[in-house]
């Protein structure tokens, strides 16, 4: 198979990223508030970031705001969550720990869009209904655990 040029690759990554926009968009509101933190109390460690890390840019943040909403999240206390190509964690540690891991999510919703959600639910409703844990036996985390290792 003949190699993609890169125009025609640059092409593809913009629509994937236009593809996961819908879930980007909800995440960076968090991601501007820990930018302007750090920015409005000078801030001498990074609260946010972003990288381009594959296919599309990464908006990466953490910040006493996100960890309470991390903490208090109506699905349980978490380290950190992808939403869209919006990495979330709750200090420095979690975000070294979970990259990895929230990547392979950011991965998902670069290739299933707006529909990742959907499809995250419906993961963990299969899993629950089989028998299985909501979580632990959801394809999605199956599949961003084995990044972890």
């Amino acid at each position: 198979m003949k190699a993609l040029t890169p125009l025609l690759l640059v092409s593809l990554r913009t629509l994937q990223w236009l593809w996961a926009l819908p879930l980007t968009l909800c995440g960076l509101p968090l991601w501007l508030a820990a930018a302007l933190q750090q920015r409005f109390y000078a801030s001498k460690r990074p609260l946010a970031q972003w990288n381009i890390a594959g296919a599309a840019p990464v908006f990466i943040a953490h910040s006493p705001l996100i960890a309470w909403l991390l903490e208090h999240h109506p699905f349980g206390p978490m380290d950190a969550m992808a939403i869209g190509c919006c990495v979330l964690a709750r200090n420095q540690a979690s975000l070294q720990r979970t990259l990895a891991h929230e990547q392979v999510h950011v991965h998902q919703a670069l290739q299933w869009g707006p529909l990742f959600p959907l499809a995250y639910a419906a993961c963990s409703a299969w899993a629950w209904s089989h028998g299985g844990c909501a979580y632990a036996d959801n394809y999605f985390e199956r599949q961003a655990r084995r990044a972890d290792i």
